[in-house]
């Protein structure tokens, strides 16, 4: 039996820092319509819920469901093989069992945003998932609070039935190393003998240490721990992008817990794209993967705004990059730039429109941060300088 679709919807629970329940963190975004359920209901309701059975039909009728077209169907259509639908039904072959039920067991995998707490203010982000944007998040008109959604007594009490069952954890945010309830979900694991799990983060991993938790110490108490920290670019480029990542920080703290390191996640778009060779080189001297994921919302800074000239132009310099360091590169450096290559080449609705978005937002942030673009992506200098705002 082939898996239908996409594993998640029977083996995966996602909650996110409004306190919705959603198909998987990249089928949500911000203005996302489709909710499965919310934190006034109990955990095991919204699983065996008529929205979550719906969802799971889709796939077994063989159709789309409209929130996860564009992050992985799409993607598929335009050769992107590297796609979060793939990769969990990659990891999670052996329960293809399951699609056989519209009420499977508890999840043996979740991922609750537990909430918005964050110390970075990302290009790429908002108020949303972020409290440190909050300021920020005036200039733009978007109002933003902060959200610690699941600390209540129905997230307790769901966690007390499915535990038994878990083999996965997935930690993100905000984040998720500034979050109390993070650490007391670590103590209620331990506290139940529950540490033969795999604990999964993705982490800007500014901090090993918050208030009297140690984290390097509740780690050594599990059987496997999964670090995918969040760099977008090499060096200055990730500075700028990832307001407060300090580089020589970043890197220290990389080789203080290198052992519990699985990779590099970077956001690819049009901020990040030249800088990626560069991390790839640094990562290949660290020996970490890198991995880059084709940002897709907010639309403004995906690679299918530029023009057709700058793609063109990134093209070439991908290719005199691999001919350059093919000797450094494996072939799956090599695939995973090819993907990042064919979805920059796919179409975007309103380019023209969302392009001037991009530089009217990057201006503000530019002018209040005392930062220029084009000072660190030169690249892409002529194509920015060129865009007409009225």
């Amino acid at each position: 039996m082939a898996i239908k679709g996409c594993i998640l919807p029977w083996i995966h629970m996602h909650g996110n820092m409004r306190g919705e329940y959603k198909a998987c963190c990249f089928s949500d975004t911000f203005y996302s319509k489709f909710s499965l359920g919310d934190s006034t209901q109990s955990v095991m309701d919204v699983w065996h819920g008529e929205e979550y059975k719906n969802l799971r039909k889709t796939f077994l009728d063989g159709k789309v469901p409209e929130q996860c077209y564009e992050v992985c169907f799409r993607k598929e259509e335009l050769g992107v093989i590297e796609n979060p639908k793939n990769n969990a039904n990659n990891f999670w072959s052996h329960k293809e069992y399951l699609q056989k039920t519209l009420t499977p067991p508890p999840p043996p995998y979740i991922d609750f945003r537990l909430g918005n707490t964050c110390n970075f203010r990302c290009r790429t982000c908002s108020p949303a998932a972020s409290t440190a944007w909050i300021r920020e998040g005036k200039l733009f008109s978007i109002e933003g609070k902060k959200e610690e959604q699941w600390d209540n007594d129905l997230f307790w009490e769901g966690l007390d039935l499915i535990y038994p069952k878990l083999e996965v954890i997935y930690f993100a945010g905000g984040e998720p190393l500034v979050l109390e309830q993070h650490y007391k979900i670590l103590e209620y694991l331990i506290s139940k003998n529950k540490t033969d799990i795999n604990i999964q983060y993705n982490t800007n991993l500014s901090i090993l240490k918050f208030k009297e938790y140690d984290l390097v110490s509740l780690w050594k108490q599990f059987k496997k721990v999964n670090l995918w920290t969040s760099c977008d670019g090499y060096k200055e480029v990730t500075e700028y992008v990832r307001k407060e990542l300090v580089w020589e920080d970043f890197e220290s703290n990389i080789d203080m817990v290198k052992p519990y390191v699985t990779s590099i996640s970077s956001v690819v778009s049009i901020l990040t794209i030249y800088s990626m060779p560069d991390l790839l080189l640094w990562g290949k001297k660290k020996n970490i993967p890198i991995f880059g994921t084709t940002l897709v919302n907010p639309p403004s800074i995906s690679l299918q705004v530029l023009p057709t000239e700058e793609k063109q132009k990134i093209m070439r310099y991908y290719k005199n990059f691999i001919e350059t360091h093919k000797k450094d590169l494996h072939i799956s450096d090599i695939k995973h730039m090819s993907d990042w290559l064919r979805y920059m080449n796919g179409e975007i609705k309103d380019r023209e429109k969302l392009e001037r978005i991009f530089k009217k937002n990057t201006g503000i942030l530019d002018r209040n941060r005392n930062e220029n673009f084009t000072a660190i992506v030169p690249q892409l200098a002529d194509w920015y300088d060129g865009i007409k705002l009225s």
